[in-house]
């Protein structure tokens, strides 16, 4: 495999598993509000917890990303700060 599809694949894969636990999150908030179970609160939590590893996984594969495609760090802040 050529380091752009290692690259592109690894940041691929960290926002894939944001959206499906943002999914999963969701899921759980609806099912709280609909039965009003605190299990489904308590689930939600745990997800929420995890989501942060998610946020820095991605992060840390678009540095990689922008940077294999030759931004230096400044181009790669500015491109960050703008989204």
């Amino acid at each position: 495999m050529s380091d752009d599809n290692y690259y592109a694949k690894d940041y691929f894969e960290a926002v894939k598993s944001y959206i499906i636990a943002s999914q999963i999150i969701a899921e759980f908030i609806k099912k709280y509000i609909d039965k009003n179970e605190m299990q489904f609160l308590s689930e939600s939590k745990e997800y929420i917890a995890s989501i942060k590893t998610c946020v820095m996984q991605a992060v840390i594969a678009r540095v990689q990303v922008l940077g294999f495609i030759g931004l230096i760090d400044d181009e790669m802040f500015s491109i960050m700060d703008t989204e």
